[in-house]
């Protein structure tokens, strides 16, 4: 699981008069097109949001999916009308539950699509007419958008992962205004985070970092300005100047809600946990009206790594699977939180379900394929297992979990050689996968070297076992130390 990204996401809600004019248009459109039985939740159950929020962390017990309906057809009917994957779980035909999951993601798919603006999730559907008027309404609405509010797109784009294309919006930004601090700023996060995705980052942090020193000769103290150079230089990674960044931030104004996000985000990087819980935590003291989504989510993961604070991890994650304002990668994190939840109490149709969910908002985040290859293993269904980390490689070569989860399947199902070159590539490439948090990377060491260490078991090869077996040791001493 990635990193939850700490920086700021854009409010539709401020946008102007004519772009919300534009969405209802498009939702008039689309009751037309699913005309045939297929519908679309046009608004957010707000008061369902405000129940979840109120409730007490103690009374918190992990959502379990009532079934009052009459039959089958009324659990697939309820999940298509309300986009909920979870009703699907209702349905007993397994057949008729398969067809229901698919629907209902398609459904949930063209939803995203319209909200990201993303002509790639309108190509996650596989029905051909219901695609066909996906694109045209999303690229009818891009092109509304970009001509009358460029930034706004820009910052859509850039809240989705889409930096190639938040990047080109920004550019044409700054030369219209070149002493637009808003604007360098955001295209210098823009840079940071698509060196970030590709694994390039020597190439995109230095052009972000030259837009922070011009932003600096211009409003020289503007805490953002210095919270944006923090959120780059954990991108080199350089966590030491990252902090600094950070604290001059805060030095110019101490209640910067953004400045403890990301330091406690840099401090997670870090492995010193117990820091970015309290800054996470003041994050969200100061959040008294639930602007920043981010918070949550950094506290719905770091709080899922410890059995004390499970209560409020998942408190934090329904705030984030129930927040309008939510970016895609928060409420991807948010339901791969719930699958593991779920898993731990053997409940693997709400996990798959919950897998599901996160796959509509990110459909190509090697997170997810690594996650359903793991609740594969948990189900002995190896060789599904084995296809979706191979999925997770072709989309991040450097992900190290997908070769850990690979090299497993593969030894299960009898391919000892190649579960051995799986396991050995990981280990290879574990320094460069940014994914992966400074006191994971000793753990996920650990499972591989034991991996390796029960293949050459298998094999009989007695001095590869043990070589093995020591540094797999080794590894979860220092996993332990890191704690």
């Amino acid at each position: 699981m990635e990193p939850t990204n700490p920086n700021p996401v854009f409010n539709p809600g401020t946008n102007k008069k004519n772009i919300r004019l534009w969405f209802l248009v498009v939702f008039a459109a689309l009751s037309v097109i699913f005309i045939s039985g297929y519908y679309l939740k046009k608004n957010f159950d707000l008061k369902k949001a405000e129940k979840q929020e109120a409730i007490q962390q103690e009374e918190l017990v992990l959502p379990k999916q009532e079934c009052n309906f009459q039959d089958d057809e009324a659990a697939f009917d309820a999940a298509v009308e309300e986009t909920d994957i979870f009703f699907c779980d209702c349905v007993k035909n397994e057949e008729r539950k398969a067809v229901c999951k698919k629907v209902t993601m398609e459904t949930k798919s063209f939803n995203q699509a319209l909200v990201q603006y993303d002509t790639e999730l309108c190509r996650q559907i596989l029905d051909e007419e219901r695609q066909k008027a996906c694109l045209n309404i999303v690229q009818s609405g891009i092109d509304y958008i970009q001509a009358k509010d460029p930034q706004y797109l820009a910052q859509i784009y850039s809240q989705n992962n889409n930096y190639d294309k938040s990047i080109e919006l920004f550019e044409n930004l700054v030369v219209q205004e070149p002493n637009n601090t808003a604007y360098l700023l955001s295209l210098a996060l823009s840079y940071a985070e698509k060196g970030m995705m590709e694994h390039n980052e020597s190439q995109y942090v230095d052009k972000a970092l030259s837009l922070v020193e011009k932003a600096k000769t211009i409003k020289s103290n503007d805490p953002e300005i210095y919270r944006t150079e923090g959120y780059i230089y954990e991108t080199k990674p350089d966590y030491e100047k990252a902090l600094a960044s950070y604290n001059k931030s805060l030095e110019l104004d101490k209640n910067y809600i953004l400045s403890y996000l990301g330091r406690g985000h840099t401090y997670r990087l870090m492995g010193a946990l117990n820091e970015a819980l309290e800054d996470f935590r003041q994050a969200a003291k100061l959040d008294s009206k639930k602007e920043y989504p981010d918070i949550y989510a950094n506290l719905c993961v770091l709080a899922s790594t410890r059995s004390d604070l499970e209560k409020e991890a998942l408190q934090n994650c329904q705030i984030v699977v129930n927040s309008k304002t939510a970016a895609s990668a928060a409420k991807v994190n948010a339901h791969q939180v719930m699958a593991n939840l779920y898993i731990n109490q053997k409940r693997l149709a709400e996990a798959e379900s919950s897998l599901l969910s996160a796959k509509t908002y990110a459909p190509k985040d090697p997170n997810i394929f690594v996650s359903f290859a793991q609740l594969y293993l948990y189900k002995k269904d190896y060789a599904l297992a084995e296809q979706n980390a191979q999925e997770a490689l072709k989309i991040d070569p450097l992900k190290t979990t997908a070769y850990d989860t690979l090299s497993y399947a593969l030894y299960q199902q009898g391919q000892t050689q190649e579960a051995i070159a799986a396991a050995q590539k990981g280990l290879e490439v574990i320094g460069q996968d940014v994914s992966l948090l400074f006191s994971q990377k000793a753990g996920v060491k650990k499972r591989l070297y034991y991996n390796l260490a029960n293949i050459y078991s298998y094999l009989k090869d007695k001095d590869n076992e043990m070589r093995y077996k020591k540094l797999g040791d080794e590894a979860e001493k220092e996993f332990i130390d890191n704690k």
